[in-house]
């Protein structure tokens, strides 16, 4: 009888160990498996961000290429400038020039506000026309 109860206790030593082997290794199993969640996971960012970066990376050359445009157009736009410059210094001595002497004259009555309009406008233009031809 002891030796049935010895093998007894031996089988169940044994299913035990098997027992506890098996809901270690589906417990270990399930750990792989989410580890292989996670890599795939991974995986998705690291494309997303790939992506990311080269969007980024696009916008900075498109950024270039229009800085460089931005400034070809304001050094045209400056050379614009200097060859309208005297022509607006001109239109502007012209009018207070003309400004100063019609306004005398207008209010003491020698000439009407028309002919003083009509008169500011020529020397506006005259004034622009001969500061331009200057330059």
């Amino acid at each position: 009888m002891a030796s049935q109860m010895l093998l007894l206790d031996n089988a169940n030593v044994i299913k035990y160990d098997l027992d506890e082997e098996k809901k270690e290794l589906t417990h270990l199993l399930g750990e792989l498996r989410t580890l292989n969640e996670m890599q795939q996971d991974l995986g998705l960012l690291l494309n997303e961000q790939n992506e990311n970066i080269d969007n980024i990376q696009e916008k900075m050359e498109d950024t270039a290429h229009l800085t460089v445009q931005a400034n070809k157009e304001l050094e045209s736009a400056s050379g614009h400038k200097i060859k309208m410059a005297p022509l607006a210094i001109g239109a502007s001595v012209g009018l207070v020039g003309g400004l100063a002497l019609g306004v005398p004259l207008v209010a003491y009555g020698f000439i009407s506000s028309t002919v003083m309009g009509y008169s500011l406008i020529g020397t506006t233009v005259v004034g622009g026309v001969s500061g331009r031809s200057l330059a």
